[in-house]
């Protein structure tokens, strides 16, 4: 699982660094109900604004890899934008879960 979370986070910065054009990202993390949540967020263009790369619909190829990833531990990834400006992104995976199998039998 470990993996899976930081290539989520790492994507998620990438993201940043590639389309927002913004000044700030910030990385949360942490431990609630048995829950492992962590943020990205940033005060750039905004998921889906002009020039941002985006479609706004989270549709990308590296978006899906994040919530396929998530969903390989029951988790979830919610791509938002902010309300003033930016775009958050927010990751939610139980932990002590195991990763399902894919029709492959690959987990």
């Amino acid at each position: 699982m470990a993996e899976d979370v930081y290539r989520i986070v790492a994507e998620a910065v990438h993201n940043v660094v590639k389309h927002a054009g913004a000044h700030r990202v910030t990385v949360r993390s942490a431990v609630r109900d048995g829950r492992l949540r962590a943020t990205v967020s940033d005060d750039g263009r905004g998921i889906g604004a002009a020039g941002s790369g985006g479609s706004g619909t989270g549709s990308g190829h590296g978006l899906k890899i994040m919530h396929e990833r998530a969903a390989r531990w029951g988790g979830s990834v919610v791509v938002e934008p902010r309300r003033r400006r930016g775009t958050l992104v927010r990751l939610t995976v139980p932990l002590g879960g195991r990763a399902a199998m894919s029709a492959d039998g690959r987990g």
